[in-house]
């Protein structure tokens, strides 16, 4: 959540002052509105009423938390794939030096891949955990 905040200031402040339309900070602003309404939609069940509610409540929530974190994936992808594609398009037209703009989408790429890595491990440790107490409800059932 604090990430999307310093996004959407970060979009509003430098994006316009660097010659960027206002239709690709709008876009900027509205994925990040849409990542942080399905973050808060796929977590609000969890929390501490629900953890300490009876087991299957419990496994019904991490079940859904779970299959929501592997359907959100896929969408996710496809989104910064246009975003990143129309990024590529901007520093284009704004750099005008097509050298300078291949440099500039290279650097990005690399942006790209670290938070892309740090993204999935997070994504991956949410499945983890969720699969663990699914696991550890299964087995106290047995």
């Amino acid at each position: 959540m604090g990430a999307s905040i310093f996004v959407i200031f970060w979009a509003l402040a430098f994006l316009p002052c660097e010659g960027f339309s206002w239709w690709f900070v709008g876009a900027t602003i509205l994925m990040m509105l849409v990542c942080d309404f399905f973050t808060w939609k796929y977590h609000k069940d969890v929390n501490a009423k629900t953890m300490n509610s009876d087991l299957l409540t419990v496994a019904k929530v991490m079940k859904q938390l779970r299959d929501n974190y592997k359907k959100w994936l896929k969408y996710s992808i496809a989104m910064i794939a246009v975003w990143f594609t129309w990024l590529s398009i901007e520093f284009c037209i704004r750099l005008k030096d097509w050298r300078l703009a291949v440099v500039m989408i290279i650097a990005l790429l690399i942006g790209l891949a670290i938070g892309g890595f740090i993204g999935l491990k997070m994504h991956k440790s949410v499945i983890r955990n969720a699969e663990e107490i699914i696991s550890q409800i299964e087995e106290s059932d047995e």
